[in-house]
């Protein structure tokens, strides 16, 4: 089993990308947050191989923060965003965007790509 955090602040957002990601597949297991110390804490407790995050307050100060840490730095993250040219992504190392609405087929296609590398 692959674990994978969900940090988001709409619990709605996370059930949408919860079933995606598990609905007839047994194969990740999801972790929710929607505080970034809480995040921290899931990371250390449960060996999480995946983050998807929103861009949202501070998202992208969160991924800086994982991308300096020497423990941390090589967990994949992928970024729901509405805005595939919003300027500010270039900024921070991410694995990849995934676009809001949600497609159940882009959603895997983005986690699979994401944990390969």
């Amino acid at each position: 089993m692959t674990n994978i955090l969900i940090l988001e602040s709409s619990i709605t957002i996370y059930n949408i990308l919860k079933k995606q990601l598990t609905e007839d597949n047994e194969k990740y297991t999801i972790f929710y947050s929607k505080e970034f110390e809480q995040a921290i804490n899931i990371i250390q407790l449960k060996k999480i191989e995946l983050i998807i995050l929103n861009k949202g307050t501070n998202g992208l100060n969160f991924i800086k923060a994982i991308n300096k840490s020497k423990y941390y730095s090589e967990i994949p993250i992928i970024l729901t965003t509405t805005d595939m040219e919003d300027p500010d992504i270039s900024n921070v190392k991410i694995s990849g965007l995934l676009k809001k609405p949600f497609v159940k087929e882009n959603s895997m296609e983005m986690v699979e790509k994401a944990l390969e590398n």
